[in-house]
C-alpha cells in the first residue's frame, strides 16, 4: 500500500512539473509574440521626416530597423532586454534615426563569429576572424547554430552596435530554417551595403 501511494505521489509530481513547464513556455511564447507585434508596429510608424519603405524585425522581437530610401535614412528600434513590461511601455524602447552616411559597417555574425557572403559551410566553418576550421570532430560539433545576427555599426558613441537576430535557438545547418535565415540575412546585408554605397556616391 505504501509503495502504491509513493508511486502515485511520484506520478503526480511529474505531472505537476510538466504542467508548470508547459504553462511557462506558453506564457513565454505569448509574450514573445506580443513583443514582436509591438516591434513591427514601431517599425511601420511614419513621421514628417521619415517614411519607412521596408523594414526588418528580429525573430526574437528585440530589435529591428526600417528604411526610408528616398531620404536615405534608417530607423533603428531596440526593445530593452530584460524589461518585463517593455512591450507595453514605449519609453522602454530605443528609437533612433540615422542617415546612411552614419552607418559605418554591416556584417553577419554566427554564434559570435563574423561570416561573409563567400563562406562555404560544407567544408569548414569560419571562426575567429575568418580562420576556417575543418576536421570531422569540429564539423560534428558545429552542425548546429545557436545565433545568427545582422550587426550594424553606426556613428553613435552611446549605442554603436545594433544587432538584429535571425536565429536565437539551436538550429541545424542542414535545416530549411537555417537556409532561409541565412539567405534573408545575406539579402539584408547586401541591401544595407548598397544603401551605404549610394549615400557615399551622392545618389
Amino acid at each position: 500500500m505504501e509503495k502504491i501511494l509513493s508511486d502515485l505521489i511520484g506520478v503526480l509530481l511529474v505531472v505537476l512539473i510538466f504542467t508548470a513547464l508547459f504553462r511557462s513556455n506558453r506564457k513565454a511564447a505569448v509574450f514573445k509574440a506580443e513583443r514582436l507585434q509591438r516591434l513591427n508596429d514601431l517599425l511601420k510608424l511614419s513621421t514628417s521626416t521619415f517614411t519607412p519603405i521596408r523594414h526588418l524585425s528580429g525573430g526574437d522581437g528585440r530589435a529591428g530597423f526600417s528604411i526610408d530610401e528616398a531620404r536615405q535614412k534608417i530607423c533603428l528600434v531596440k526593445i530593452e532586454e530584460g524589461k518585463a513590461n517593455a512591450v507595453h511601455q514605449p519609453d522602454q524602447c530605443k528609437i533612433k534615426i540615422f542617415s546612411f552616411e552614419q552607418i559605418i559597417s554591416v556584417a553577419m555574425f554566427e554564434d559570435g563569429n563574423s561570416v561573409s557572403f563567400s563562406d562555404d559551410f560544407s567544408i569548414g566553418v569560419p571562426l575567429f576572424g575568418g580562420v576556417v576550421v575543418g576536421g570531422t570532430s569540429v564539423q560534428r560539433a558545429l552542425r548546429y547554430v545557436h545565433r545568427l545576427d545582422l550587426r550594424l555599426l553606426v556613428d553613435d558613441t552611446d549605442d554603436p552596435l545594433h544587432d538584429v537576430t535571425f536565429i536565437s535557438e539551436k538550429t541545424g545547418r542542414d535545416s530549411q530554417e537555417y537556409a532561409a535565415a541565412l539567405q534573408s540575412a545575406r539579402q539584408w546585408c547586401g541591401i544595407i551595403e548598397i544603401m551605404m554605397k549610394r549615400s557615399k556616391e551622392g545618389k
